[in-house]
């Protein structure tokens, strides 16, 4: 299945994707290759159960990132 942040993504991942995905096209290919594998999707969007903690807090960090972005550029006033 091939997954994307505009369909398979968290409420915040679809939210903030429309306005990241130009600047930060790579979220979605590195979230896709790395970050899909370890979830239990299709069933849901949470770690699989035995993820080695260093992979966790890879996706954790990876998601943190892209979250603060998206919260940022919402407070950035839309004529800049």
């Amino acid at each position: 299945m091939h997954y994307t942040l505009e369909e398979h993504g968290d409420e915040f991942e679809k939210m903030f994707w429309p306005v990241l995905r130009h600047n930060f096209p790579n979220y979605e290919t590195f979230w896709r290759e790395f970050v899909v594998p370890l979830t239990a999707r299709p069933y849901g969007i949470g770690i699989r159960p035995k993820v080695d903690v260093c992979l966790e807090d890879m996706c954790m960090a990876h998601y943190s990132v892209y979250y603060h972005l998206g919260v940022a550029r919402e407070l950035i006033p839309i004529a800049c």
